[in-house]
């Protein structure tokens, strides 16, 4: 079958109806996270002790020396902290200390994905305690980057992180003579500037990262069951709101995504299309849009032959977009059309890789949905068939899998965050598109997390603006609920 001919006669239909965006805020769905370690209650400086021991002095139960309250540097130095940090970010952070999730003072599963995907750690090191070091090093093995050393002004550092960036605080409430701010007011705004740095600069404060750059670490996470529409205005250089231009992602099952016109499918540079039990974007789309008996068995193969006549034996050049018919995701899901991206290379032995330049091929993807827009069908780089599909209605909305984002050698945090300014620079580079909104899909909570700190980094660039609906820069988000 031809490539043309599996846009159905007359499948875009009547218009869709504008999606109703005017539903109430879910504040609590997307936020960043803070995750603390630190000792509890009250601790005495392991340093002070030490120095009593070397000196040979007996330790008096009734001798005068100043334990520390973490309880107290918790509540009234870390929390209001990330309050404060909360507020310029206009987003939510949920701050919880770990000794707050903690099952009988154990490491569990919880403590350790809380320390693997927090967008932000603070960990003090202050009394130098075994289990604070031991979740140190867990952060430091699974991120790079959003980790932030604190301690007691005056405390000793071990050699082993002595040349790392440490933030000294102090705990002294009592305001001194000729100034206006406490020393623990002064850290407060210290250490909320840092949390606030830490979101916009993903600098590299993790040891092992320094001296493993190689080190890849994938996180094993479950997907999400509901769906959410989150929405951003796009803003242009000027940060001026450009009009009808959003980008955001959507959370949930790409199949039960009813309300977005296309849909790009990241492919091999050989457009072969996953096997349909291989649990894939591609695999989900070759299915679902094949032609099925009553049984569920695939009797036609409808995109896989397409894209199979039109790249043929040889393949394609990396970058390079295939355009198809929808199949039956049209009645299932409303979809339009189908933009398959060449962005994987495989090599033998080694499996399937993005290319380098992939922010570049979600450009070429965008331009390609201009150039359906206005009439041209077929792929840059290939000869452009003289036939045509009947003209479908405008593509205004398009979906992208965060693509890249799970292979080897790669950080997803800094995948998604390219492939979300690449989508902000199309609609600044191309004000007259036909497109209203760019969406990525967002599958796994791994996905959701990656999606709102490129979001939270945007946001903070000033690139794009909160959504049509959000009521106050406080409230950042908007959802729509999953389609019954």
């Amino acid at each position: 079958m031809a490539w043309w001919n599996i846009f159905a006669k007359g499948s875009a239909g009547p218009p869709k109806p504008p999606r109703d965006t005017t539903g109430d805020d879910d504040t609590n769905y997307i936020q960043r996270h803070c995750f603390v370690v630190m000792p509890f209650g009250l601790k005495f400086n392991s340093e002070e002790l030490t120095k009593l021991a070397l000196q040979g002095f007996k330790l008096d139960p009734e001798a005068n020396i100043t334990a520390i309250d973490f309880d107290q540097i918790y509540e009234k130095l870390i929390e209001p902290a990330v309050t404060m940090a909360d507020k310029e970010l206009k987003q939510k952070i949920e701050c919880v200390r770990a000794d707050h999730v903690a099952q009988s003072g154990f490491i569990h599963k919880d403590m350790l994905e809380r320390l693997a995907l927090a967008d932000v750690a603070i960990v003090d090191i202050t009394t130098q305690n075994a289990n604070v070091f031991y979740e140190l090093g867990v952060r430091h093995c699974f991120r790079r980057s959003t980790t932030i050393l604190i301690r007691r002004k005056g405390t000793h550092i071990p050699f082993n992180i002595a040349g790392m960036r440490t933030f000294d605080y102090s705990d002294d409430s009592a305001v001194p003579e000729g100034q206006t701010q406490s020393p623990l007011e002064q850290s407060k705004v210290a250490l909320a500037r840092a949390i606030k740095h830490s979101f916009s600069h993903k600098e590299n404060d993790s040891l092992v990262h320094n001296l493993m750059p190689n080190v890849s670490v994938q996180h094993s996470t479950y997907p999400i069951l509901e769906q959410h529409w989150i929405e951003r205005k796009v803003l242009n250089i000027r940060k001026k709101e450009i009009p009808e231009k959003r980008i955001g992602f959507i959370t949930g099952d790409i199949m039960h995504i009813q309300d977005v016109d296309a849909w790009i499918n990241p492919e091999n540079t050989n457009m072969e299309m996953a096997r349909i039990h291989d649990g894939s974007v591609s695999s989900l789309i070759r299915y679902y849009g094949a032609e099925r008996d009553n049984c569920g068995r695939v009797t036609n193969d409808t995109i896989g032959n397409a894209l199979r006549n039109v790249a043929g034996s040889t393949g394609v050049e990396p970058g390079a977009v295939i355009i198809t018919g929808p199949g039956n995701l049209q009645k299932s899901n409303n979809v339009t059309a189908l933009f398959h991206l060449a962005a994987m290379q495989g090599e033998p032995g080694y499996g399937y890789q993005p290319v380098r330049d992939y922010p570049g091929c979600l450009r070429r993807a965008l331009h390609n949905i201009d150039l359906f827009n206005s009439g041209i069908r077929g792929f840059e780089g290939a000869k452009r068939s003289a036939i045509r599909p009947p003209k479908p209605a405008k593509v205004t909305s398009v979906l992208c899998p965060l693509f890249g984002s799970r292979a080897a050698q790669q950080q997803p945090h800094d995948i998604a965050l390219n492939l979300f300014y690449a989508a902000v620079v199309f609609f600044q580079q191309n004000l007259d598109t036909d497109l209203t909104d760019i969406y990525f899909l967002a599958y796994t909570e791994q996905d959701r997390l990656v999606c709102e700190s490129a979001i939270g980094k945007l946001l903070q660039e000033g690139k794009i603006a909160l959504a049509q609906g959000d009521k106050s820069a406080e409230q950042s988000v908007h959802e729509v609920a999953a389609p019954a």
